[in-house]
């Protein structure tokens, strides 16, 4: 017996990622939205973060919000086109919520309808081969009954594996990949046991657990250069864990070159070349995308692509486009702000960091105080008061210390922006990983203090 999931018109069965509608007709799914659903499903009308759901759903993996927000949206196409909202409810500032009334049941696999005369004289056949078998086969005195190591040793793996994709146990997945590698080397225990690992812990701690989780891949790949997406975990352990650019460049072209044009790893893979300033790979990765994956091809992304890229007036028109066809959202705030900003429209880069402010988790008073600040003060004093007191992560500035240097940045406060950026080096925040593409630090270029920063920067990540 398995399970399934029943909701609206729909139903759910997890172990063949397939949707069932109400005439009986079956889609199959792709297994990061059937994950999706089976997370809703076990959750229905609670609140699930986004951080919550991009581990429960990405895990190991180390991807951006907007993931999350196209995987939302296919999710949202597939089960009811006409009404986006019929099925998951955004929050604001939150995350998604699950609307409707969900049933858990049991199933069992659907068989071929036979007569029930067939059916009967079948079981009958069966049941008599069986009971011959049985008396031929019975030995002669009693016999212990033992699992050979090998289904052993494959019982653990699967059950590790399926706890890591499943957003299950991590220590108990741990133990498991541990107990088959005590045995002898392998190379999808090796990768296992690096996706529980970093399951355990945020992406903001991978520096401190690189070394360990970047031999773990090593070991894996040596035991089997083939294993299944080693050299791209590997690359972007590099890149997040290690600050090493060339070495994650070259682990990725490998994957690129092989053909892998999956969605996640174009995203991903676009995410590392902008760091890397390799423009011309970006575009190559993001034509693949939309040719081949438009679903997975979104504007607010698309716009922030255009800005890395210094292509200011092609991000506004995707913000233009978008703005007129969908209703609004955080990325899509995210992306205007910053495009409006960088185009010298201050009036329209209020305008969206208003609206995030307000869907933040920010206290009342707070919200009006920037609203007379604004009043006062323009724009600038907006972010001058931000740059002294941090609000929130979900301004589209990331966490401090990066989110106080882009606000000094804004403000006209550049020494304090300098300063900021060098503690987030040195503490090796993932946030300042695109110093040298983001054209919102230009600004910075003739400051004294922006030689050595840069200088420092290129030592770490090993780029020239």
């Amino acid at each position: 017996m398995s399970h399934s999931y029943k909701f609206g018109q729909w139903q759910y069965v997890p172990s063949d990622s397939q949707l069932i509608n109400s005439h009986g007709e079956r889609v199959t799914i792709e297994p990061r939205l059937g994950r999706l659903i089976e997370i809703f499903c076990t959750h229905p009308g609670e609140k699930l973060s986004r951080d919550f759901l991009l581990r429960e759903v990405w895990a190991p993996r180390v991807v951006s919000e907007e993931s999350l927000t196209v995987a939302i949206s296919q999710l949202r196409k597939q089960l009811d086109p006409e009404n986006s909202a019929a099925y998951i409810r955004t929050i604001p500032g939150h995350g998604y919520l699950w609307k409707p009334t969900t049933e858990k049941v049991d199933v069992s696999k659907q068989k071929t309808r036979y007569s029930t005369s067939l059916i009967a004289g079948m079981a009958l056949a069966v049941i008599a081969v069986a009971v011959t078998l049985m008396l031929l086969l019975i030995p002669d005195g009693p016999v212990e009954h033992h699992a050979s190591a090998n289904t052993v040793f494959e019982e653990k793996l699967r059950r590790a594996n399926e706890l890591v994709a499943n957003g299950g146990d991590n220590d108990e997945a741990i133990r498991l990949y541990r107990s088959v590698l005590k045995d002898a080397p392998n190379a999808d225990a090796y990768l296992g046991l690096t996706r529980a690992k970093l399951a355990r812990i945020s992406r903001h701690d991978i520096p401190a657990h690189s070394e360990e989780l970047i031999q773990l891949m090593k070991r894996a790949l040596e035991e089997n250069p083939d294993v299944n997406e080693g050299e791209w975990l590997l690359g972007m352990l590099y890149f997040y864990g290690d600050w090493n650019f060339p070495e994650a460049k070259r682990l990725l072209l490998n994957e690129y070159n092989r053909g892998n044009r999956t969605p996640r790893f174009l995203l991903e893979f676009s995410e590392v070349m902008l760091a890397l300033g390799e423009s011309e790979l970006v575009g190559s990765a993001i034509r693949s995308l939309r040719e081949n994956h438009p679903e997975f091809y979104s504007a607010p992304m698309l716009a922030w692509l255009h800005l890395m890229q210094d292509q200011h007036q092609k991000a506004a028109r995707e913000i233009e486009r978008i703005l007129a066809a969908e209703p609004d959202s955080y990325n899509l705030h995210v992306s205007a702000q910053n495009t409006a900003y960088l185009n010298g429209d201050y009036g329209k880069a209020w305008y969206h960091l208003k609206a995030l402010i307000d869907d933040a988790d920010i206290p009342q008073q707070q919200k009006n105080r920037l609203e007379a600040v604004y009043q006062e003060q323009g724009l600038v004093g907006v972010h001058a008061e931000l740059m002294k007191k941090p609000l929130s992560e979900r301004l589209g500035h990331y966490r401090s210390p990066v989110s106080n240097a882009r606000h000094a940045i804004v403000a006209g406060y550049y020494d304090d922006a300098i300063r900021f950026l060098s503690e987030a080096i040195k503490n090796r925040e993932w946030e300042v990983l695109w110093l040298l593409a983001d054209p919102h630090y230009d600004p910075l270029q003739a400051h004294p203090g922006y030689t050595a920063l840069v200088a420092e920067f290129k030592r770490l990540t090993k780029a020239h």
